[in-house]
């Protein structure tokens, strides 16, 4: 089991020579201010920017010009010490000697390297191709963060950018307590491909069984029929319906024409666009050897035009993954209207073969072999697709036997879920939450006034119990609470809040919270650290004396040398 621990937080303003360094305990670690004056001091802008730097997006003030920042976060991970940059949507990583790991615009990339450091990352279904695939980062953290503006009971409120995955809640709480995995999903995907599968082939069943029930009432009653006119008629549908299929043969030939096309042009303009890149990389690295890409002169100061190169270059990897999405929908399309010209043709062939079309000589005996020959094939396909259908009963039998391992797991979660918030409803007196609010963690419950903030962080609290009993081996992250108690609630309901939070912390965890006029008197815990802001200026968090004290490591993240080519 590892753990997350953050040992300092850095936050930069170059354009004003500032900073802020605040250096954090292994275990329960308090920001404070004054009761009567301490807002405003900066206390919510540090506990953002540790998820922040770490590749979430948090919600900071307006005030606060986050695009001029750089944050930089020490952390340990097994005993080995990594520290994290980020300037606006850049990440860079370091070793504990500031030896380059990776850097990457990319929250998706960047979630993939960090998993290699966690070992975990969230994974979700993917919106187009419905599968599974590494989220940014963010959703990591969902569990560890509340930020004092977020207090909205069950719902996540304290990070930005999370609606690109639908109905991410519940797949991302089951993902944390180690039930939506792969295996799982896997099996629930295979579980609705066989079920619709098997509705395929019942209808198929359905239509051979009606038919071979006409078939056979049409040969019952059937004396060799002499009118020819019937006959005649049956023969020119089977005309009108071969006719269909030889123009949707030719409909879908000319699309999948066009699609060869339009997927020849993609793979030109691709090929085009990465002899650019390479071009682009050829010219970045003659700046970075201080030599102008446009006169091949020599030039001293060269990072307006690394600014630039690096734009024009971000600008082509975009491009780049516009071209390949448009080429993978053709590459789908193309995919299934070739099926469709296959199944066609399979359709063509079996109405050459069943309809014989002869409109010379019809007679009844043609008739009566023909609809023999039809009673035969109808049995034949009757038996094939009962075998079939028995087959993926088969599967689909499997498939819920496993599912139904997952369901109990399921299940006993969601009994965990509501024995701990019908506690902690009874231990708080929330009666607004309605018992059947919290029978699964896929509700949501509403609390308004002064028991909106304990409603909010009790159920956080219980998630990461629950995740922790259920799922072991996952990662703990640091549990961050921005100003929990900063609500209309009297003093003993404040105390009772926090002393809450301090006895339901996992020993494992490392807890962030910035308080209110803490008095160390009024708790049951005495912190590991505790910081104080009181001497801040409202609006005033970085000074002048920490940008000069920790100027050095700054250099070390944004020398040239560090720029990964």
């Amino acid at each position: 089991m590892n753990k997350l621990i953050i040992e300092k937080i850095y936050i930069f303003s170059p354009t004003e020579n500032k900073a802020k360094v605040i250096e954090l305990s292994e275990g329960t670690n308090i920001i404070t201010s004054s009761r009567h004056d301490g807002n405003k001091k900066g206390k919510s802008v540090v506990l953002k920017s540790i998820y922040h730097t770490l590749g979430a997006d948090c919600k900071f003030d307006d005030k606060w010009q986050d695009s001029n920042k750089i944050y930089i976060v020490k952390f340990k991970i097994d005993n080995k010490i990594y520290y994290m940059y980020r300037q606006s949507r850049m990440f860079k990583l370091t070793n504990e000697q500031f030896e380059m790991i990776f850097q990457t615009i990319d929250r998706k990339e960047l979630a993939k390297e960090l998993e290699k450091i966690f070992g975990f990352a969230v994974k979700l279904p993917n919106r187009q191709e419905d599968k599974l695939e590494i989220t940014p980062p963010v959703y990591n953290y969902l569990l560890n963060y509340v930020d004092q503006d977020g207090m909205n009971c069950t719902k996540f409120a304290s990070f930005n950018q999370l609606e690109q995955y639908s109905k991410y809640k519940d797949n991302v709480l089951y993902y944390h307590f180690g039930i939506f995995n792969e295996e799982y999903y896997n099996i629930i995907k295979e579980l609705e491909k066989s079920n619709e599968k098997r509705k395929i082939f019942q209808e198929k069943k359905d239509i051979i069984e009606n038919m071979l029930k006409v078939t056979l009432s049409n040969l019952s009653n059937m004396d060799y029929c002499k009118n020819i006119e019937t006959l005649k008629i049956e023969t020119e549908k089977y005309k009108e319906e071969y006719t269909d299929i030889i123009q949707n043969l030719n409909k879908v030939k000319n699309k999948i024409i066009k699609l060869k096309n339009d997927k020849e042009d993609l793979i030109l303009t691709l090929n085009e666009l990465k002899e650019s890149q390479r071009k682009a990389d050829k010219e970045i690295k003659d700046i970075v050897n201080h030599t102008c890409p446009f006169c091949n002169s020599h030039v001293e100061n060269n990072i307006e035009i690394t600014i630039k190169k690096y734009n024009e270059k971000e600008d082509l990897y975009l491009i780049g993954s516009e071209l390949e999405i448009n080429l993978t929908k053709i590459n789908s399309e193309l995919e299934d209207k070739q099926k469709d010209y296959e199944l066609l043709l399979t359709n063509l062939e079996e109405y050459e073969k069943k309809l014989n079309i002869n409109t010379n000589e019809i007679d009844d005996i043609l008739k009566y072999k023909g609809f023999n020959e039809m009673k035969e094939k109808f049995l034949v396909d009757l038996s094939d697709t009962k075998t079939e259908l028995n087959q993926i009963d088969e599967e689909i039998r499997e498939y819920n036997k496993k599912k139904k391992e997952y369901d109990k797991l399921k299940k006993e979660i969601n009994n965990e879920y509501f024995s701990l918030m019908h506690s902690d409803k009874v231990k708080f007196n929330l009666k607004e939450i309605e018992d059947s609010k919290i029978e699964n963690i896929g509700k949501n419950y509403v609390v308004g006034g002064s028991s909106k903030s304990i409603a909010t962080i009790v159920w956080y609290m219980n998630l990461l119990k629950i995740k922790y009993k259920f799922n072991q081996d996952a990662i703990h992250f640091p549990l961050v609470f921005d100003s929990p108690q900063n609500t209309e609630l009297d003093d003993i309901r404040k105390n009772g809040l926090i002393d809450y939070i301090f006895d339901n912390i996992n020993n494992q965890s490392q807890l962030i919270i910035s308080l209110l006029g803490y008095n160390s008197n009024e708790y049951n815990v005495i912190p590991d650290k505790i910081i104080n802001f009181d001497d801040n200026n409202t609006y005033e968090l970085l000074n002048d004396r920490e940008f000069k004290e920790n100027q050095w490591i700054l250099n070390k993240f944004i020398s040239l040398d560090n720029i990964i080519i």
